[in-house]
């Protein structure tokens, strides 16, 4: 995420906001984010996605 915060893809109040997030499935879930991010998705709709 550190990467997608210098390449300004995503902004501090999201960078915060994904440290937050407790990792369940681990490395997976950080692979995934950068994933949808790489692709285009914004930081808001990352963050609106709800996982079961």
């Amino acid at each position: 995420m550190k990467a997608c915060f210098n390449l300004d893809l995503i902004s501090t109040d999201q960078l915060l906001l994904f440290n937050e997030i407790k990792r369940v499935r681990g490395k997976r879930d950080y692979a995934l984010i950068a994933t949808l991010l790489a692709t285009g998705l914004k930081g808001s709709e990352i963050i609106n996605i709800q996982l079961s």
